[in-house]
C-alpha cells in the first residue's frame, strides 16, 4: 500500500492534487485546509497528485524525491508541429530485406511505453518477433484463421450478400494472395513487434 502525505506548512491550498486524481483519495474540507489523503487504499500510483503540486508539498513513496520532473517546454511540440505530425503519418507496407537493429526495436518499445493503461495497470508486455521462419507461419496461420472466418460466414449467410460487403471482398483477396505467395499480412516484415496485455487485466 502506498503512503501519501502533504506538508501543511508548504501547501498552498490550491487543491490542485484534489482536482487531478482520478480515485477520489483525497479530501479537502474547506480552502483554508490542505487537502487530506485520506483513502490510500484507493490509489493507483499514477503520479498525477505528485507532478501537478508546483510547491512540492505532496510526497508519494512510489515517486521518491528526484523521480518527477518539470517538462522541458523546448522538446514540447507547437500545435503546427504536432498537427502536421498528425496529417503525414502513413502506414507503410514496403520494407527493406535487412534485420532491424535492436537499439531501434528498443526506442519503439520504450515510447510505446509511455501510454497511458486503465488503471495505471500497466500490465502491457512485449514480444519481439524477428525469425523469418516464425514470421512466415504467422503469415500463414492468420490466412488459415481468415479462411475459416470466410467458411464460417458462407456456411450461415447468403454468399451474394457477403459478396457486396467490402470487408468480406478485403479478406477474401488477402487469403488469395497469401496462398499465391504474396505476404499481405506481414509484407514480408523483417521484424514484428506484438503488444499484449496480462490475462488478469480486467481492461
Amino acid at each position: 500500500m502506498v503512503t501519501i502525505s502533504i506538508d501543511p506548512e508548504i501547501c498552498k491550498h490550491d487543491g490542485l492534487c484534489v482536482q487531478v486524481c482520478p480515485e477520489a483519495v483525497f479530501v479537502q474540507k474547506d480552502k483554508e485546509a490542505p487537502p487530506d489523503p485520506v483513502q490510500h487504499d484507493l490509489c493507483i500510483s499514477c503520479g498525477q497528485c505528485v507532478a501537478i503540486c508546483p510547491h512540492g508539498a505532496l510526497s508519494h513513496s512510489g515517486y521518491p524525491e528526484g523521480t518527477v520532473r518539470q517538462t522541458e517546454k523546448d522538446l514540447v511540440p507547437s500545435y503546427d508541429q504536432l498537427l502536421a505530425l498528425l496529417k503525414y503519418r502513413r502506414s507503410y507496407r514496403s520494407f527493406k530485406d535487412k534485420p532491424v537493429k535492436e537499439t531501434v526495436i528498443r526506442q519503439i518499445i520504450d515510447a510505446a511505453r509511455y501510454a497511458p493503461t486503465a488503471f495505471n495497470a500497466q500490465s502491457t508486455k512485449y514480444l519481439v518477433v524477428q525469425d523469418i521462419l516464425l514470421l512466415t507461419q504467422i503469415t500463414e496461420s492468420t490466412a488459415d484463421f481468415l479462411e475459416k472466418m470466410i467458411a464460417g460466414l458462407l456456411e450461415n449467410h447468403d454468399k451474394a450478400v457477403l459478396l457486396e460487403d467490402d470487408s468480406f471482398t478485403i479478406v477474401n483477396r488477402i487469403v488469395s494472395e497469401v496462398r499465391n505467395g504474396n505476404d499481405m499480412i506481414l509484407h514480408n516484415a523483417p521484424a514484428l513487434l506484438l503488444f499484449h496485455a496480462d490475462k488478469q487485466a480486467g481492461m
